[in-house]
């Protein structure tokens, strides 16, 4: 878990039956799915996504209760972001 005063935290958290915990450590590793037709990419896209912009991604779950995916982004500066706007040619508005 980082600093949340470096970084944008999303949390996404629902009250339904959580995760069996036999699943939970295997959630974010590709071709992994508990569903009939489930590829097993949705969530490992995600967590290469995240890292990749140097982000995390991880789920808190209490099997029966709830899960709680949490998704904690670097902190952005407005200069980094004016750099990324002039090497993608968008305007500031």
């Amino acid at each position: 878990m980082k600093n949340y005063k470096t970084c944008n935290v999303l949390s996404v958290k629902d009250n339904a039956t959580g995760i069996d915990p036999a699943l939970v450590d295997k959630l974010f590793s590709p071709m992994i799915s508990n569903k009939f037709f489930g590829t097993g990419l949705g969530l490992s896209f995600c967590k290469n996504a995240m890292e990749a912009m140097g982000g995390v991604i991880r789920c808190d779950s209490v099997f029966g209760e709830y899960a709680d995916f949490v998704l904690e982004f670097p902190s952005v500066t407005a200069t980094k972001i004016d750099k990324i706007k002039a090497l993608m040619n968008i305007s500031s508005r």
